[in-house]
């Protein structure tokens, strides 16, 4: 169980599932089922769920989370978490026209649990294939947009990214427990593996807590040059890859 705050700041707790979205990416789904042509959801133990053909897959394994309040969309994958924002109004679109778009299936956390007794016997294509989803996705190349089509092929409703974070397998994080602070690095795993990406017009955050917006990249990979937002008149200043914990589109 855990607590995330949603793109407008509010409070979300995944602990009753209400805020948890199962997310699917089907042309994975299609390569997974043909690797494993013995797979049969809900009769082997290695494969109880269509969750565990994407567990621990790099970009497949989506951590998503949807605020009642808003609507607002937090989608965690890998080292980074994406913030999206309901559109307002939508473009008179049709999902043929979205060439080289990526297509996803989502469920609320209720929907999965009917979504798991249909499944029952079906390899993962079957069961995604013949599934009556109220809605299909497409997800842009640069991930920034999204749409919903109902069955019909209709857009529903839309999102827009409005903010993309990297966290830094280094990054640590204080939990107050038992009135004892407790440090966790949630990405440790990540090292080695993944990296931030650090590029001008992005902010960096420290680990000694200040915002730097990068100006410049000084050494690829390991210094740059950066006006710190937390200090009076924005001064000049030069970091280390070493120092960054984290890094955005945004602060708030």
């Amino acid at each position: 169980m855990a607590h995330a705050s949603c793109p407008n700041g509010h409070d979300m707790w995944n602990g009753d599932g209400k805020p948890v979205v199962w997310t699917f990416r089907p042309d994975y789904i299609r390569e997974y089922t043909k690797a494993h042509p013995e797979c049969r959801l809900n009769e082997d133990p290695r494969y109880r769920q269509l969750y565990d053909c994407v567990h621990n897959v790099p970009g497949e394994d989506l951590d998503c989370w949807y605020c009642d309040k808003c609507k607002g969309l937090v989608v965690y994958v890998d080292i980074a978490r994406y913030d999206f924002k309901r559109m307002e109004t939508l473009p008179d679109i049709k999902p043929e026209e979205l060439t080289g778009w990526d297509d996803y299936i989502a469920m609320r956390d209720w929907e999965f649990e009917e979504f798991q007794d249909f499944c029952e016997g079906k390899s993962p294509m079957e069961a995604i294939e013949q599934y009556d989803f109220p809605y299909r996705y497409k997800l842009s190349p640069d991930r920034k947009i999204f749409y919903a089509f109902d069955k019909e092929g209709q857009p529903a409703f839309g999102y827009y990214r409005s903010n993309f974070t990297e966290f830094s397998p280094d990054t640590e994080i204080r939990y107050s427990v038992d009135e004892r602070i407790k440090p966790e690095r949630p990405y440790e795993w990540a090292k080695g593996k993944m990296d931030i990406h650090v590029q001008p017009g992005r902010y960096a955050h420290t680990k000694a807590g200040h915002e730097i917006i990068i100006d410049s990249v000084m050494e690829e990979g390991k210094r740059y040059k950066g006006r710190d937002v937390c200090l009076e008149g924005l001064p000049v200043v030069e970091i280390e890859h070493s120092d960054i914990s984290s890094v955005a589109d945004e602060i708030f």
